[in-house]
């Protein structure tokens, strides 16, 4: 059964990948073509296009990795089906069940890949790209999220126009509240540094309220012993894709640490958790059509289902993220249930296989 398991996980893997492949880069040739339009925008020129869409091929393989697996599955198997190889396998005695423990493993391997790419890989480069991207094209060595973003430290708060990949903030402002959250202290600085767990407002201007009055000071430099984890800094300036499950994780405590709404962060958390899944949940999907339409539909046909089923679930997992997040369902159960519900379809129907 050993060798029977690694023929059938081999054969599956292979069309899996073969598919992934073939999926990225049409998705890549696509996003290259909407680059293309940029071109001649200050700095980006062609090379910086192919450069940024190479950077998010571990994105967009994580994106088609469920398609193509499920499409792959319909490969291996179809093949598998033309040459009558499934048919003495059932002659043998193999049971679909012990079939589906075969195509599993190879459904396991695709976990595990897809885990980390989303953790190790497509994180990094997608950081890297969109970087590349926006300096390029804004001729600044920083990027802007026009108009800033706000966040809390504590008591106070601190908006901030640019941040460097490196971590450093441009066009920092500082509004410090005390307890009755009544203001007490602004402070605007060209940019801020984060060195030795402090940090360093650079050509700053200070005004304290005070009982006598407004007081203003301005100073090349004022320390700060708190202002932001400078961990938290990206997380914030970085769309929640593009971020690790450890760094959501990280967010969202501090969200909670600050009594704020964490649901986003939290839904995105749990998506990004199941997403290796979906590969595995996408071949034994496949498994009722590649044993119902192996040797009567052509190869065409099983690819149009392929794809078909493959849409079909990625917006249904869109559907059921973004329904989470806006009536407060359990991130866990909007994370998995798409996944469950086409699993639980899928087993019932190679059930009715005989």
């Amino acid at each position: 059964m050993r060798t029977l398991d690694r023929y059938l996980a081999t054969e599956v893997l292979k069309a899996s990948l073969l598919a992934v492949v073939a999926l990225a880069a049409l998705d890549a040739f696509f996003g290259l073509i909407i680059e293309l339009e940029d071109i001649g925008r200050y700095t980006y020129s062609l090379g910086d296009a192919f450069a940024y869409v190479a950077m998010t091929l571990p994105r967009r393989v994580m994106e088609v990795l469920p398609t193509g697996a499920l499409i792959g599955c319909l490969l291996g198997l179809g093949g598998m089906a033309a040459r009558s190889e499934l048919v003495a396998i059932r002659a043998a005695g193999v049971s679909i069940s012990r079939i589906a423990w075969g195509v599993a493993k190879a459904g396991l391997v695709l976990v595990v890949a897809a885990a980390l790419l989303s953790e190790f890989i497509a994180p990094w480069s997608e950081t890297y790209a969109t970087n590349l991207r926006t300096t390029a094209q804004r001729d600044v060595s920083a990027a802007r999220i026009h108009p800033g973003v706000w966040l809390r430290d504590g008591r106070d708060f601190v908006h901030i126009g640019y941040v460097y990949p490196d971590g450093r903030l441009v066009n920092v402002a500082v509004y410090a509240f005390d307890e009755q959250r009544r203001l007490t202290e602004s402070a605007r600085a060209e940019r801020a540094t984060f060195a030795d767990g402090t940090w360093t407002l650079h050509q700053a201007t200070r005004s304290r309220l005070t009982a006598d009055g407004i007081v203003t000071e301005t100073a090349a430099e004022i320390e700060r012993a708190t202002l932001l984890d400078p961990a938290l800094v990206q997380v914030v300036m970085l769309k929640s894709r593009n971020l690790t499950a450890s760094a959501l994780h990280r967010y969202v405590t501090y969200l909670e640490s600050l009594g704020e709404d964490p649901r986003r962060y939290r839904q995105a958390f749990w998506s990004k958790l199941t997403a290796p899944l979906q590969g595995l949940v996408m071949l034994l999907v496949a498994l009722p059509f590649a044993f119902g339409s192996a040797r009567s539909s052509p190869l065409g046909r099983r690819l149009v289902v392929g794809i078909v089923v493959g849409l079909l679930f990625h917006l249904v997992t869109r559907l059921f993220s973004q329904a989470g997040y806006a009536f407060d369902i359990n991130p866990i159960l909007s994370a998995t249930l798409p996944s469950l519900l086409f699993l639980a379809v899928a087993m019932l129907a190679l059930r009715r296989i005989r």
